[in-house]
């Protein structure tokens, strides 16, 4: 499979549960499609139904295409008058074809003294005039014509998407297309962007998120850009087709305040399309082989973008997605867009009239499973494509506190301070006796995670369980695990008081960062509750078989580790973890799925990466902890004190660590991230650290080129920031290849042992 290297990376959004038309629904190549459809989104080619992609395209066809990409508008000034007699002065192509003579002069007659403009234009051709239209001249690209245009062409990422053609090859609309666009996108000779001369653009590192026909939220004339991490809605013209939703490109405004958008420049170029035949947190397997894909690649998928890691399981086998990778040759970029399910053809199983049909397939978390494996208020969407049932038990219990335009037949709904689209099929279910405004209701989802149905809770409820990620008096953000993020304003009552630094604090903040239940109470408030970690009593995690004991591993497992049990979980990938085996000691907490499989773990320091790691230090006093009825009650605090080589952190606490014998020398240890550096909660109840046992000495040969050492015949590998400490000079060494370069010895600290996946952390030398 090939592994392309690109500065834009363009990518497809999970497309809605309706599928979109195409402007041009005679385009099945998908980096054609979005090509065209970039085009006509900027008036270049018209918005038709037929683009007759596979159609060659004439010498007059193509010097229209090539001045209207640098705005050529003056046809006026260009009419009226003849030069080439093949090209009369009242033809349909003359303004185009003696603008690109005159005005550009990126094309000529022929010897003859004709233009022949109904003739078809070849690839060699073609990119002489794209690259005269950037500003290069035979002086920069040579004499050997047209040899050398094309692969100065091909230099310049100019053929990207196109395939290997002949110069005299005769180019098709199709691939005109993806070459006109792939120039749109790239910097003339003098180094700017091409499209900027005709067009006012901007920022390349915008995507085209959605349009009113993919998003029910917007307004009709609106769509919404990604822009360096963030959302942000504009006022838009209806030229823009909703195929270049989620592509990576170039926006193009009316005008240079930006605040319309009148087009959208795909970068397609280097986009591979692959389909989905497995997926799991570490990896996607297509029909080319096996794709590993790092836990922080940037992901589209479900509506949302973020991390793999946070987004796999909204892609599903079966799905289209579109992949990029980096000059290493990893994803760089993973899009989803999937199979066309529509809400008219889901239904909630036991409730609706439908039966389950025999010879189908279904298919729920990302597996097969049988019909007897469904139950009741499942959400059933049927795919025709493969006669397959989707199968949903995604669910959540929350507030309706509003609907429009009628409460019992809403198009829109707010509940859990969110706003869901209500398809015609789903506000049929809101005449059921038990839903009111202001009252609970159970919102079922179905495979594509769009609203399905709602029920009154007195049928069914769905745990809303998530990770309280955020908390404050008077915001709150709740990433739950069926997918959805809930926003809003927590209740700080009813949980009881804790003091600290001499204030009395809710206890609701000792949830932060914790697996919580949440709800809302009657006043839109969230109210959470801590999910007690279940234990574990069905053996060790076994990641070769993908097994917990005797228990299989879902599909869509997540896997959430703690520094300790108490502290902040951070969502990781099987992947993360080293050791093939982890021990039941270290598994805080089992979730199960409907079927019995392993859906949900909370792990306990298991990757090591939840700690800081360096020299450390510990000091203690005495200090006053208020008046008991014998006098005032002293207390002792510890104040833990952490050196790395660009920082100095230190917190206190009342918890004796395990490192408080480090009283009067630094010594390599290892503290909680959460508790220092950025990601520092601000109430700590607890105090994990703790001191790195030395691994032994090696000398400079048992290191290698590829950031690992030998220990006792043992090949372990070191961490990227590593930490290295001369003991003599109580100084940071800046890099290994620096340590090494200076002494022959070194003592290494491993965060555990090698046998359980230890890494290299700290290394001391004197």
């Amino acid at each position: 499979m090939k592994r392309s290297i690109s500065l834009l990376l363009a990518v497809l959004l999970l497309l809605s549960a309706v599928p979109f038309a195409s402007a041009f629904d005679d385009i099945t190549d998908f980096r054609q499609s979005a090509a065209a459809e970039s085009l006509a989104s900027l008036g270049i080619v018209d918005s038709v139904s037929k683009f007759n992609p596979h159609d060659n395209l004439t010498r007059a066809q193509f010097c229209k295409i090539a001045v209207l990409s640098a705005g050529f508008e003056e046809t006026s000034l260009y009419s009226g008058y003849t030069i080439y007699p093949d090209v009369r002065a009242n033809t349909w192509y003359a303004p185009y074809v003696n603008a690109a003579v005159r005005k550009y002069a990126i094309i000529q007659g022929d010897e003859n003294g004709l233009f022949n403009p109904e003739s078809s234009i070849t690839y060699g051709e073609a990119v002489t005039i794209i690259l005269r239209m950037l500003g290069y001249t035979t002086a920069d690209i040579g004499i050997m014509w047209p040899l050398d245009y094309v692969n100065k062409a091909q230099a310049l990422g100019l053929s990207d998407g196109i395939g290997n053609l002949s110069p005299d090859a005769a180019i098709t609309r199709g691939q005109a297309a993806i070459l006109v666009c792939n120039m749109l996108l790239c910097q003339t000779k003098e180094g700017t962007l091409f499209a900027s001369q005709g067009f006012s653009t901007g920022s390349d590192q915008s995507i085209l998120l959605s349009l009113p026909s993919t998003n029910p939220t917007l307004s009709q004339n609106q769509a919404e850009l990604y822009i360096d991490g963030a959302s942000k809605i504009y006022a838009s013209s209806a030229n823009i087709s909703p195929v270049l939703c989620g592509l990576k490109g170039i926006p193009v405004f009316a005008s240079q305040t930006q605040s319309r958008l009148e087009g959208f420049i795909a970068d397609i170029g280097s986009a591979e399309e692959e389909t989905v035949t497995d997926i799991s947190s570490e990896s996607i397997t297509v029909s080319g082989g096996r794709i590993d894909v790092p836990r922080d690649t940037l992901t589209f998928a479900g509506g949302s973008a973020g991390s793999y890691i946070t987004h796999w399981f909204d892609i599903k086998k079966g799905d289209k997605i579109t992949v990029y990778f980096d000059e290493s040759g990893l994803p760089d970029l993973i899009s989803a867009h999937s199979r066309a399910i529509g809400l008219s053809s889901s239904f909630v199983y036991g409730i609706d009239s439908d039966s389950l049909p025999s010879g189908a397939s279904y298919v729920k978390n990302g597996i097969a499973i049988s019909s007897s494996d469904v139950q009741k208020y499942d959400v059933l969407s049927y795919s025709p494509s493969n006669n397959t049932y989707y199968v949903s038990s995604d669910r959540v219990t929350l507030l309706y506190q509003s609907g429009s335009p009628v409460y019992a037949n809403p198009s829109v709904i707010k509940a859990g301070n969110r706003e869901f689209s209500v398809s015609e099929h789903a506000a049929s279910y809101f005449d059921q006796s038990g839903i009111k405004l202001g009252g609970k209701i159970t919102l079922l989802f179905d495979y594509n995670g769009s609203l399905a149905a709602v029920m009154p809770t007195s049928r069914v409820t769905g745990d809303a369980l998530g990770v309280l990620t955020s908390l404050s008096d008077s915001t709150c953000k709740v990433e739950l695990l069926c997918g959805l993020t809930l926003e809003g304003t927590p209740s700080l009552s009813g949980y009881g008081k804790f003091y600290y630094n001499g204030q009395s604090i809710s206890s609701v903040y000792k949830l932060s960062g914790q697996l919580v239940s949440v709800s809302q109470n009657s006043d839109g408030l969230f109210v959470f509750s801590s999910e007690e970690y279940s234990g574990n009593n069905y053996g060790d995690l076994d990641i070769s078989l993908k097994t917990l004991g005797k228990l299989k591993l879902s599909a869509d497992l997540r896997v959430f580790e703690c520094s300790e049990a108490g502290m902040s979980l951070h969502e990781i990938a099987l992947s993360d973890i080293k050791s093939g085996v982890t021990s039941k000691e270290k598994i805080l907490h089992v979730g199960r799925n409907s079927s019995g499989d392993v859906n949900l773990l909370v792990l306990k320091d298991v990757t090591g990466d939840r700690y800081l790691y360096g020299m450390a230090k510990v000091s203690s006093e005495k200090v006053s902890a208020g008046e008991s009825l014998s006098g005032e009650n002293m207390r002792t605090q510890y104040t833990i004190t952490l050196k790395t080589s660009d920082n100095m952190y230190t917190y206190t606490t009342f918890y004796k660590p395990e490192i408080s014998s480090y009283l009067n020398a630094w010594q390599p240890a290892a503290v909680s991230s959460d508790l220092v550096g950025e990601s520092a909660k601000q109430y700590n109840f607890a105090s994990p650290a703790f001191a790195l046992s030395s691994s032994g000495s090696v000398k400079r040969s048992d290191f290698d080129a590829y950031r690992g050492v030998k220990i006792k015949g043992q090949y372990v590998e070191i961490d990227e920031g590593v930490v290295i400490y001369n003991t003599s000079t109580n100084t940071f060494i800046s890099s290994l290849s620096e340590a090494r370069a200076n002494f022959t010895d070194f003592t290494v600290y491993l965060d555990r042992s090698a046998s359980e996946g230890g890494t290299v952390r700290v290394i001391t030398v004197k």
